[in-house]
């Protein structure tokens, strides 16, 4: 009994130390994303807000404007929040590049930054990623007020907010693919 004791103490402080390197805490986090089971879900239609605030300004990593009500069309519309510094982010981004690969032709996808573009642009070439990225160029709507990141909202053609999820999440999962694909029938 005490060997097994020793074991899992050992094993609890090499897991301790491994999330303080953040290479290898970023490692940890995205594996774990792709064995455990957090997908979205969607909100209940009674607790749904409709998104009206289409007025919203961003700025491409080019300095190319964008007004979200460029992208208000017949297409579901997926907004990210997240930064490079942030690890849980950082660990969901595969998910959300291979969401995007599958989905750019189908649904509206903006990533929102608050770093700067020469960061974000080396960022993206390290990791191979290819979404489109904004920061935010006007004040954020009141709809969008978080707090903490990722933070990822889909938006339907109506405007209902169905999905917000906060924290790491798998967006390539069959359930979250299930639940954009009704959205894009609708």
């Amino acid at each position: 009994m005490k060997l097994k004791d020793n074991i899992s103490n050992i094993i609890f402080i090499v897991l301790i130390i491994v999330m303080f390197i953040p290479t290898s805490r970023e490692w940890m986090l995205r594996n774990v994303i792709s064995h455990l089971p957090f997908s979205a879900s969607t909100i209940s239609r009674e607790n749904q807000k409709v998104f009206n605030s289409y007025q919203w300004q961003l700025q491409d990593l080019d300095d190319n404007m964008l007004k979200l009500e460029e992208l208000k069309s017949d297409k579901v519309l997926l907004v990210n929040f997240w930064a490079t510094w942030c690890p849980p982010c950082v660990a969901e981004m595969p998910s959300l590049q291979r969401l995007y690969d599958d989905y750019e032709d189908k649904i509206q996808f903006v990533f929102v930054s608050n770093e700067n573009s020469e960061k974000i642009k080396s960022f993206l070439k390290k990791k191979g990623f290819t979404m489109p990225i904004y920061n935010k160029y006007n004040a954020m709507p009141q709809e969008f007020d978080v707090s903490k990141i990722p933070t990822t909202f889909i938006i339907s053609k109506g405007g209902q907010i169905v999905v917000q999820e906060t924290g790491v999440t798998d967006w390539n999962s069959a359930k979250t693919r299930k639940i954009i694909d009704e959205l894009i029938k609708e």
